[in-house]
């Protein structure tokens, strides 16, 4: 499990961590003055569903959509209360900010700026994961909030997820094993020449199946288009009717 280093202070140590009241073991922790992260292994949590990690592409500016669930302690009485806010990761690479020195470490690591829409952070959230809505996976982990009055939570930081290999050097190959590459879209003519080409980029992983066989995952972002083809269109057939607008989900 991913938290902040800042709480494994904030309950007095590594031997006070519990998760649902399990005792937790903390395999890494990061300086909190360099990038505040840490990695606890439980045993004995069953029945929770892993998230995908990725890398954020070397890209000099990244706007992601994200989604942040957590929970936030509400009342006199400090109830936690579950709720997944919504918004957007910044990374601007010519800002001095974006980036911190880890400690020790002498590496660059991507700090970025949480822009919420939905919603505010508020106490509690630090240690909660950032999801980028399009693929489904986390790139980052909530650090702290900012703003002031009633602007307060509708801005914060994270960290992004590669500081885990940095601070987690034993770290298994299974836990991170996401990663981005380039690719070219090539359109041809109905003579089968090359008439356009462009680049995307896509986030893979590798599965391992057993006895030897390992298969090449793709991850394809959700989203809207148009399916079918408007009745006015040249050459059309019968069976590309009605046009209809189709919404597909990350997977």
């Amino acid at each position: 499990m991913l938290t902040c280093a800042h709480v494994v202070e904030d309950v007095g140590g590594k031997e006070n961590v519990l998760v649902n009241n399990i005792s937790a073991e903390v395999v890494a922790i990061g300086d909190t003055q360099g990038f505040d992260l840490a990695v606890l292994r439980v045993k004995e949590l069953l029945s929770v569903l892993p998230l995908g990690l990725m890398i954020l592409p070397e890209e000099p500016e990244i706007s992601l959509k994200i989604s942040i669930p957590g929970y936030f302690l509400w009342g006199e009485n400090k109830v936690r209360r579950r709720k997944t806010i919504k918004g957007i990761m910044m990374v601007e690479a010519a800002e001095e900010k974006a980036f911190q020195i880890i400690k020790n470490v002498g590496e660059e690591v991507a700090i970025g700026k949480l822009k919420i829409e939905a919603g505010k952070l508020q106490k509690g959230y630090s240690g909660a994961p950032v999801v980028d809505l399009g693929t489904g996976f986390v790139v980052g982990i909530t650090t702290h909030m900012e703003g002031k009055n009633e602007e307060e939570g509708k801005e914060g930081t994270a960290i992004s997820i590669e500081a885990l290999k940095k601070i987690w050097p034993e770290m298994p190959p299974d836990v991170f094993n996401f990663y981005s590459e380039k690719f070219d879209v090539i359109t041809v003519n109905i003579k089968g020449e090359e008439i356009n080409r462009h680049y995307h980029k896509a986030t893979f992983f590798t599965e391992d199946l057993g006895n030897g066989v390992m298969l090449k995952m793709v991850a394809i972002p959700g989203g809207t288009f148009m399916m079918g083809s408007p009745e006015n269109e040249e050459g059309r057939n019968y069976w590309e009717s009605p046009q209809h607008k189709v919404t597909l989900q990350p997977f």
